[in-house]
């Protein structure tokens, strides 16, 4: 500390001894010795640092010089070991470009939109088309795994607008869930603490496979129209869950009247006050909802092939065309008060079927409210 002079006519140290002399900021002093700081609490390190900024110590410069040179060898030696890591789980393509398409947080990653001309593995998203249309802002179809393990039952837990989620048991023991999400642009943060981080080429869509300490593992991945996450349980491995990842299906815009299976479903966007939906049957044959009131099926939606074909009684109908979303249909309206919407998309056909009268008047305004691919 520098040595006050009183012969020196510093004005500074002037103001300083008079402020001394006269008392200055004793009330400040007192004020602040009154506080009540019990519960206040220093860390060794901020200890350490006040002792260091009270004495002007400074932390010898070749100490700081090894630690940093520690650190730096500390870091390639992490780096190296994740990259042999990945080295020995792939050696395909996509682990060429995996840091392209995830980036780490502090406790998670990020998964990013893999650009559209972009090739991963031996597909590309552009597929030659120079206008990549805009994804989807709504589930218009709904689609899923194709592979069941053995002995798996698929329950339908939300099939909406904005999210389908399945969930797949064998006796009594969760196996997997399955996701479909409306892709939004933005980026999903999902937690990897105790996890292994490995690349995977899910039908020529980049993924992200998280291998947890625990048995636990997810997929994620997106194919530019909507995302998907697998969540497996330790019931079934991790070649099993790609696999599962692997069957589902993207609908092919190209010879959609030689299909022989669903391969997406569908169904009314907006149904009638007071009714509740029971899936009957969702399958690559066949895809049938029954919308209850009371539990009793007031309304029956079906989704088939162009091919299939039915059988209607003549008797006593009116037969009316219309058009959904600018496609021809029929409305069939019977004596006795049933009703069919019948139309098709260009790629399935679809039905809607009553029996009473009072349901047969919302026949049409469910067809208009199912949506076409985008």
């Amino acid at each position: 500390m520098r040595h006050i002079d009183p012969s020196e006519h510093d004005r500074l140290d002037l103001m300083l001894r008079r402020a001394v002399a006269e008392d200055c900021g004793n009330e400040d002093v007192a004020w602040f010795d009154s506080m009540d700081t019990s519960g206040v609490t220093f860390d060794k390190g901020y200890r350490t640092k006040r002792a260091q900024i009270i004495r002007g110590e400074r932390q010898p410069w070749g100490l700081a010089k090894m630690y940093r040179r520690r650190m730096r060898i500390a870091i390639c030696v992490a780096m190296i070991s994740v990259l042999a890591a990945f080295t020995v789980l792939t050696a395909s393509a996509v682990k060429e470009s995996w840091r392209e398409w995830v980036s780490w947080e502090e406790d998670g990653f990020k998964l990013s939109v893999v650009d559209p001309d972009t090739t991963i593995g031996t597909y590309t998203v552009a597929d030659e088309c120079e206008e990549h249309p805009a994804p989807p802002t709504a589930l218009v179809e709904f689609r899923k795994p194709r592979y069941l393990p053995d002995g798996a039952m698929e329950t339908i837990c939300r099939q909406d607008a904005e999210a389908q989620i399945l969930t797949y048991y064998r006796n009594e023991s969760l196996l997997y869930e399955f996701r479909q999400l409306v892709w939004d642009g933005e980026l999903p943060i999902r937690y990897a603490e105790n996890a292994a981080l490995m690349p995977v080429d899910v039908n020529g869509n980049a993924a992200v496979l998280s291998d947890r300490t625990d048995g636990d593992l997810s997929l994620i991945w997106h194919d530019g129209e909507y995302l998907y996450e697998l969540y497996g349980t330790r019931e079934i491995s991790r070649d099993e869950l790609i696999r599962v990842a692997q069957s589902v299906v993207v609908p092919d815009p190209v010879n959609l009247l030689h299909r022989y299976h669903l391969q997406s479903f569908r169904k009314p966007a907006s149904i009638p006050e007071g009714m509740s939906e029971f899936v009957v049957a969702q399958n690559e044959d066949s895809h049938m909802i029954h919308y209850l009131v009371n539990g009793a099926p007031m309304i029956t939606f079906e989704q088939t092939l162009l091919d299939a074909t039915e059988v209607y009684e003549s008797a006593g109908v009116t037969l009316i065309e219309i058009e959904i979303h600018g496609n021809k249909g029929v409305l069939m309206s019977y004596e006795n008060g049933r009703g069919y919407v019948v139309w098709s998309d260009g790629e399935y056909q679809y039905r809607l079927h009553a029996d009473d009268p009072e349901y047969r008047e919302r026949l049409l305004p469910m067809a208009e409210s199912v949506p076409l691919p985008q």
